[in-house]
């Protein structure tokens, strides 16, 4: 049984996936920043493993997106956000495989030479390009802003 809590309101839904030997307890300021905004809802899960969710037998990027896949609206369609082990995690859940529909993956990493490394991957077209703010070592805050239409 995975960990999970939620919250926020609107029709965006982030899945917030934390990096291998972390918790969900990282997203906190996301989070708060999503609130603060009002327009989407958010999911945290402790991965297996992790926190307070139950571990598995055995590990894999696939067994840890199943476990997640196994606690998600199945007619939803999900922004993921993945921090290390957390964007493989996306990205597998991406892939059809799971039966999860998703729309977007932002996969974040950290390399000693830059506090953050971000790529945004939209899996269909959308209109809005997320700009991730770095203070230190957490997000500060996620704007959103339209693209001009000759990029979309």
């Amino acid at each position: 049984m995975l960990w999970r809590e939620r919250g926020g309101r609107g029709q965006d839904a982030y899945l917030l996936l934390h990096g291998l030997g972390a918790t969900g307890a990282v997203w906190r300021g996301v989070c708060r920043e999503l609130d603060g905004r009002g327009d989407a809802e958010w999911l945290v899960v402790d991965l297996p493993g992790h926190g307070r969710s139950e571990s598995l037998p055995r590990y894999s990027v696939g067994a840890l997106a199943t476990a997640v896949a196994a606690t998600l609206e199945p007619d939803r369609s999900y922004r993921l956000i993945g921090h290390s082990l957390g964007a493989y995690v996306g990205l597998a859940l991406a892939s059809g495989w799971f039966g999860v529909s998703v729309a977007s993956v932002l996969g974040i990493g950290y390399s000693p030479d830059r506090l953050g490394d971000c790529q945004e991957v939209p899996l269909s077209p959308l209109p809005l390009v997320r700009t991730i703010t770095w203070h230190r070592f957490g997000v500060q805050s996620i704007r959103s802003r339209s693209l001009p239409a000759k990029a979309r």
